[in-house]
């Protein structure tokens, strides 16, 4: 079915002519996301500081939490498993697919801030999404990889979330 359901999904980008959006989709768009994280904290910083760094811790356990996971259960990546797949970026073939490290970051940085902030959260979340996409457009994930990523992700943002929130005098809590 995860074979199935990425090779119609790859099958469509292999297809389409907008190859350069989706590889800006699968590897660019993390880096415009943490740019766009940093001007979060700027417009105000006092207010933004508890936040950013809620979002980046929950980022960096959320990464971890992944590398262990890739330790214990190691799945090739689809380009290799998969006669005819023919990858739209360069990634290492020895390199595991699953969980995705991409889905993984993003989706831990976009829940995080959408706890914080409702729209400026709710922009991350549309480009994690997209990110999430992205990875199996170009033929480096499955779709069940980009799935785990993004759940795992979410829920360490939920628990650094509320760990930090609880933590903190009432006066800084919204």
């Amino acid at each position: 079915m995860d074979a199935r359901l990425f090779t119609l999904i790859h099958g469509f980008a292999v297809a389409a002519a907008q190859d350069g959006i989706f590889v800006f989709l699968a590897s660019g768009l993390i880096w415009a996301m943490g740019a766009a994280l940093i001007i979060f904290l700027l417009v105000r910083r006092a207010q933004r500081l508890i936040p950013t760094l809620s979002a980046l811790g929950a980022a960096l356990v959320a990464w971890s939490v992944n590398q262990v996971i890739g330790e214990i259960h190691f799945r090739v990546r689809p380009f290799v498993e998969l006669a005819g797949v023919r990858p739209l970026i360069e990634v290492s073939p020895l390199m595991k697919s699953f969980p995705s490290d991409h889905a993984v970051i993003a989706w831990a940085l976009a829940v995080s801030v959408f706890l914080w902030n409702r729209r400026w959260g709710g922009a991350l979340i549309v480009a994690a999404a997209l990110i999430a996409l992205g990875r199996v457009l170009v033929g480096v994930h499955y779709p069940s990889d980009v799935a785990a990523g993004a759940a795992i992700g979410a829920a360490v943002a939920v628990v650094v979330h509320y760990a930090i929130h609880r933590s903190l005098p009432l006066r800084y809590r919204r």
